[in-house]
């Protein structure tokens, strides 16, 4: 006889496309670029699986100065907030948050940046699609919702024109399941979670530059997930990327310019682990808007620390 002593009731994000919008994952990253930014995305996994495995994402950050690189002095405050909607088979997660940021400028078009998010969690089991063979199976009737308050998630990042680097820690202030609402059997501690991403961009000429990416995710109980990222842009209007998950997954992405301020990003994985033979297939959609991306104005390339287009550093 096996028995469980302890449970955790995780549901993490591995965004494929991270690097396109760091603040998803990484509340230092907000404020970063001027005015505006609102990200949406969705993602559905292995749409080959019975049961629903999707993350619903919004997000949106602004910064507290508006007139440029150059009118930056010591540093600058950066504020957002987000939203997570996650199903994993009858396990769903909703996540709202609120961030702050504080951008240090260390150097010409350098900056070290400090933030955190301030969560709330809400989790609960959707039993909508179960069949039991007694309508009052005992394992649901303790299925209402568990809250978490609060959760801190603190991050730290550094910029420059063609290079960034991240790493947040989700889950610092580990709460128990029974803390907050009824728990589901042993009470169950919320992992900590580490994401950590970074993106060099090489400049070739004025309008191609090629990317080299890296991502981390670590959930505390599984190995960690490392994603290998490389790619091309021609004139910040279209970037395509070439991924491999080591031992899970191949990956490509195409991310498009619209209008001057919206960018649209698709990516697809296909499964190679174990799983693949009935786990396959996931899509992933980011929309990301800034309301400063314009032709006219302040060069927004200094702005975007993952892929896009960048200008040629001054001797």
């Amino acid at each position: 006889m096996l028995l469980a002593t302890s449970a955790l009731p995780q549901i993490s994000w591995n965004f494929a496309q991270q690097n396109m919008e760091p603040f998803i994952m990484n509340a230092s990253a907000a404020g970063l670029k001027p005015c505006v930014t609102v990200t949406m995305g969705h993602r559905r996994q292995w749409t080959t699986v019975p049961q629903l495995v999707f993350t619903n994402s919004a997000s949106f950050n602004v910064s507290t100065r508006k007139e440029g690189v150059d009118k930056f002095k010591k540093g600058w405050h950066g504020y957002g907030g987000s939203i997570l909607d996650d199903r994993q088979g009858i396990f769903r997660s909703f996540l709202i948050s609120g961030a702050y940021a504080y951008h240090l400028v260390i150097g010409d078009n350098k900056y070290l940046s400090f933030g955190t998010y301030a969560s709330l969690s809400r989790m609960v089991i959707t039993t909508r699609n179960v069949t039991t063979k007694q309508p009052d199976d005992p394992a649901f009737q303790n299925a209402a919702p568990i809250y978490f308050f609060p959760i801190v998630s603190p991050g730290i990042s550094y910029t420059t024109p063609t290079f960034y680097a991240g790493i947040s820690t989700w889950n610092i202030t580990q709460r128990k399941a029974d803390m907050y609402g009824n728990s589901w059997g042993t009470p169950a501690d919320l992992k900590t979670m580490v994401y950590a991403n970074a993106m060099k961009t090489f400049v070739y000429d004025e309008y191609n530059h090629i990317h080299a990416g890296i991502q981390l995710f670590y959930e505390g109980y599984m190995p960690p997930s490392i994603d290998l990222q490389a790619g091309w842009s021609f004139h910040d209007q279209v970037t395509g990327i070439a991924g491999y998950r080591l031992q899970d997954a191949i990956m490509g992405m195409i991310q498009v310019r619209f209008k001057s301020k919206l960018r649209v990003g698709y990516a697809y994985e296909y499964n190679i682990s174990k799983m693949g033979s009935f786990a396959q297939h996931t899509h992933e959609i980011i929309l990301t808007f800034n309301s400063c991306f314009s032709d006219e104005g302040f060069d927004p390339k200094l702005y975007c620390p993952a892929y896009a287009k960048h200008q040629v550093p001054s001797n």
